[in-house]
């Protein structure tokens, strides 16, 4: 009997545990979770009731569900920071030190729904939400603007809040909120940008004209391309060109024992070049350069069964000179003039002196560019 009893009492705790965890399976696929587009479709709704009627209370409690429930948004960081305002309770330590960043994500409404990949119908009913949203702050701004207890930092985010960027940036440029984390933050991200590298692609025309016992090869022209960087006042380049023309003058080479007349010249430059800039004004900047490169010409015409040029001259070249660029400061495109003097030293053993050193005149074309710095100067409002 006592067996009977206990199976009877193990088979109902089985088919009541069973039976419980149905219903708990049942309640979890039938239950509704709160969405965030939902807490913000129906917040948009309450301010528009409470708002215009100054029931600033309801809209600081409303706005606070809002974040506790979502997380600061870029919509709801605007409105409370201008509720906070409107009572006197603004406080920059209550942003954690993103304040800056917070602010400038309002400068750029496009990137609102740049990550959004939601259905048409969702966009679109998103869009009308935040267009709603956006009449609701900028009349409340509007209406702070008017107080006369504002100060002068309260009242600058309360303009560029309700849409007018300028004023607040004009004045963090010119450092009239000293003392503020805002403006701490803002002069440190303009520091970091002015020491962020940009990269840089350029083609070049050049003219090679030597002196000396080198003068008898006479001036050559180059055509080239560079590949550079520039980091505060230094700029790093890596040239290469090459240089075409004969000779106006025949010169001795002497190859396998035999010595050869010859006004063949195609030569080459590669090359590794500093430039510190010294003197910087609007679009313009003077450069002190510098360099160290490996240059070398071809003196007689490749042979019928040969695939390779059959005499090359070369030497180490250091080189040294001054220029000048100008610059169009919206794309970072420059035109350069640069005058350098080469040091060189070609060795033509058994054939004529080419003792001597060489002036080059640059012309170049090129721009320097960095997309993440150029957007982020752009949205400090320093270009």
């Amino acid at each position: 009997m006592k067996p009977f009893l206990f199976g009877t009492l193990l088979l109902f705790s089985v088919a009541s545990s069973v039976a419980q965890d149905s219903a708990n399976l049942d309640h979890l696929m039938i239950q509704r979770f709160i969405r965030c587009e939902d807490v913000e479709l129906n917040a948009v709704s309450l301010l528009s009731k409470y708002l215009p009627d100054a029931g600033y209370d309801s809209a600081r409690m409303l706005v606070a569900y809002w974040i506790q429930r979502c997380g600061y948004t870029r919509e709801n960081f605007q409105m409370e920071l201008l509720l906070r305002i409107e009572n006197g309770t603004f406080d920059e330590s209550d942003y954690d030190g993103k304040l800056l960043n917070s602010l400038l994500s309002l400068r750029d409404p496009d990137d609102l729904y740049s990550t959004r990949h939601a259905p048409v119908g969702e966009e679109i009913e998103h869009r009308e939400i935040h267009g709603k949203l956006n009449q609701l702050v900028s009349m409340l701004s509007r209406t702070l603007e008017t107080r006369s207890n504002l100060t002068e930092y309260d009242r600058l985010l309360t303009i560029y809040i309700g849409g007018n960027t300028e004023p607040l940036l004009q004045a963090l440029q010119e450092n009239r909120l000293a003392g503020t984390k805002l403006q701490m933050a803002f002069n440190d991200e303009r520091y970091r940008l002015e020491n962020m590298p940009e990269s840089c692609l350029m083609i070049l025309l050049e003219t090679w004209t030597p002196n000396g016992n080198l003068k008898i090869l006479g001036t050559h022209p180059g055509l080239g391309f560079g590949l550079g960087v520039r980091r505060q006042k230094m700029t790093y380049d890596l040239m290469v060109s090459l240089r075409f023309l004969k000779t106006p003058d025949s010169y001795r080479v002497r190859y396998r024992d035999s010595l050869y007349m010859t006004n063949h010249f195609f030569g080459g430059y590669i090359g590794g070049e500093v430039g510190y800039i010294f003197y910087q004004r609007g679009k313009s900047e003077w450069r002190i350069l510098g360099g160290i490169a490996f240059e070398g010409f071809d003196s007689l015409e490749p042979e019928e069964d040969e695939d390779e040029p059959s005499k090359s001259i070369n030497t180490l070249n250091m080189n040294g000179g001054i220029g000048y660029r100008r610059f169009n400061l919206k794309t970072g495109a420059f035109i350069g003039l640069e005058a350098r003097f080469n040091a060189l030293n070609f060795n033509n053993a058994g054939g004529t002196n080419l003792d001597g050193n060489a002036i080059t005149v640059r012309l170049t074309l090129g721009g320097y560019a960095n997309s993440w710095k150029n957007y982020r100067r752009r949205a400090l409002g320093l270009e």
